[in-house]
């Protein structure tokens, strides 16, 4: 491995150390159009593409990352579509990155590889043999359909970079960091740092006291 390589790979692992602690998680976002300051927060339904229709089990998860988040932010998720007032599209992709990766690019806010992409580095980019870790570019998106006219009222991506591997577990905070700013206008792109949640820790069961027998 030449050196240049391995001050590439040193670089970028120190860039993506600012990008989120053990504990918080840093990403790229970008938001665009803007919720009607007079209407009130809706009931939604998730909408999927024909795309994610063919992979249900993913799709599921997605949906379940971004479902309390929704809530948090005051959507009420109908019972069904038919009584759902706006449509909410969420996907979750991934593309994994060798050589000639720059530490100090950034996202630059436009979408890539449409709704219904696939997390799990599909379309990743590799140079010839390498032995630099591998950078993980992850992002989320979340698109919210007006269900009666079919207007788009609001569009939100973040992107997540790290040294490694995917990290499923992850979706969460990124829909959190996409969803931050809502309904409220703000500056695309964005540094949008979140909290990770701690995982929940097991009950431990006292073990019963040893009966003595005489």
């Amino acid at each position: 491995m030449k050196f240049g390589s391995l001050c590439l790979a040193a670089a970028a692992t120190l860039a993506l150390a600012g990008c989120g602690s053990l504990n918080s998680l840093t990403a790229d976002v970008s938001s665009f159009g803007q919720w009607p300051p007079t209407r009130p927060l809706p009931r939604y339904a998730f909408e999927r593409l024909p795309s994610q229709q063919t992979q249900p089990e993913f799709q599921a998860r997605v949906e379940a990352a971004a479902r309390p988040v929704l809530n948090r932010k005051g959507f009420v998720e109908a019972d069904s579509p038919q009584k759902a007032d706006v449509l909410v599209q969420v996907a979750a992709q991934a593309r994994t990155l060798y050589s000639g990766y720059d530490p100090f690019d950034r996202w630059d806010g436009r979408f890539f590889g449409g709704f219904g992409g696939f997390w799990g580095g599909r379309g990743g980019i590799g140079l010839g043999m390498s032995f630099e870790p591998p950078i993980t570019q992850m992002q989320v998106d979340v698109l919210i359909r007006d269900k009666a006219s079919s207007q788009t009222l609001y569009e939100t991506h973040a992107t997540h970079r790290r040294a490694g591997g995917i990290v499923e577990s992850l979706m969460p905070p990124m829909f959190e960091a996409a969803l931050k700013d809502f309904p409220a206008q703000a500056i695309s792109p964005r540094v949008v740092t979140v909290p990770i949640p701690e995982s929940p820790k097991p009950v431990s069961t006292p073990a019963s006291a040893p009966v003595l027998t005489k």
